[in-house]
């Protein structure tokens, strides 16, 4: 970032009042990489807005900062408590805990129900990747069609 300081002249005997002192554009390259990508915060505010609504660009960048801070402020919960139970990794488990401890608890009934249904999701992957039938699958398949024998035939 450029910023400008007034001053009456520099060393050089300019006299254009303004002396330019540049910041470090890695500060700001780092600041930028922390950030949500604006085109997905962008893409989410799109789909909740109505068509003919538009948005200023002060508009994305505040909330591409503030749910950046959302973010970072459940993650440092979810990674306090993983750090007092020795683990490296934050879980949805982590993610819900935190939630929860902070008082959001409506955003943790919401990431308790995506938690289960994506273990849900994953156990029918599981099942499916190993050949065996889905639930609706076992209410569709002919179980012993072939050896229909009643008790009576058995005698």
């Amino acid at each position: 970032m450029i910023g400008f300081t007034e001053g009456n002249a520099n060393e050089s005997g300019d006299s254009s009042g303004l002396t330019g002192s540049f910041e470090s554009n890695e500060d700001n390259r780092e600041e930028a990489e922390l950030q949500l990508p604006i085109t997905d915060v962008v893409r989410i505010m799109e789909k909740i807005l109505p068509c003919n609504a538009r948005l200023s660009q002060e508009a994305r960048q505040t909330v591409q900062e503030s749910a950046t801070e959302f973010i970072s402020f459940v993650t440092s919960e979810a990674a306090d408590k993983c750090q007092k139970d020795n683990r490296e990794t934050i879980n949805g488990d982590d993610v819900y805990w935190a939630l929860e401890n902070l008082g959001l608890s409506n955003y943790a009934v919401a990431v308790r129900r995506y938690l289960q249904k994506y273990r849900d999701d994953e156990l029918e992957r599981s099942a499916n990747s190993q050949g065996c039938p889905t639930d609706e699958e076992y209410l569709t398949l002919p179980l012993f069609e072939e050896n229909k024998e009643t008790s009576r035939d058995r005698r």
